[in-house]
């Protein structure tokens, strides 16, 4: 298995940031890489909750929530993927660390196809590329949050209505 963990400290409050990572079905909203997400299933956010996110590069991949502590973190496993990668899991977290401040952490974990060339492929292409796309999307996040706008597939803002939590 392969890790990625990138954080980012966000002058925001952590219920805000939040709020942005428990809309589930809406990642694309912050995440450059995500062109399209939604629900898959009626729960919510929480354990069972499921989701499909397509990929500006192409590609697909469901997740479903397997562990959640309201306002501090969710874990996923990814399935029916239509990427490079066998298996995966993520996690998300939110930390605040005064009330306009908050550590907001992602950790992947994921097993390339392809056997040893895999590993290889994992090692010197996949991990620094989801390294850039994660810090990408926290970046997103913050600009989300702090703007209400949705950034698009390179990352840049873009007119949209507010979210509401």
């Amino acid at each position: 298995m392969h890790t990625v963990q990138v954080s980012k400290i966000i002058q925001l409050p952590a219920d805000k940031l939040w709020a942005a990572l428990a809309d589930y079905g809406g990642i694309y909203k912050f995440a450059p890489g995500v062109k399209h997400s939604e629900m898959l299933n009626d729960v919510v956010i929480g354990p069972g909750a499921q989701r499909i996110c397509e990929f500006a590069a192409g590609g697909s991949v469901k997740e479903v929530i397997t562990r959640f502590q309201e306002g501090a973190f969710y874990e996923l496993d990814l399935y029916d993927i239509k990427a490079p990668i066998k298996a995966g899991s993520a996690r998300f977290a939110v930390t605040p660390i005064n009330p306009n401040k908050t550590k907001v952490e992602v950790i992947f974990n994921f097993q390339p196809k392809f056997g040893p060339l895999g590993w290889v492929m994992g090692k010197m292409l996949i991990e620094p590329q989801f390294s850039k796309g994660l810090a990408g999307m926290l970046k997103g996040l913050e600009d989300h949050v702090r703007t209400g706008k949705l950034v698009n597939q390179d990352g840049f803002l873009i007119d949209a209505e507010p979210m509401t939590a």
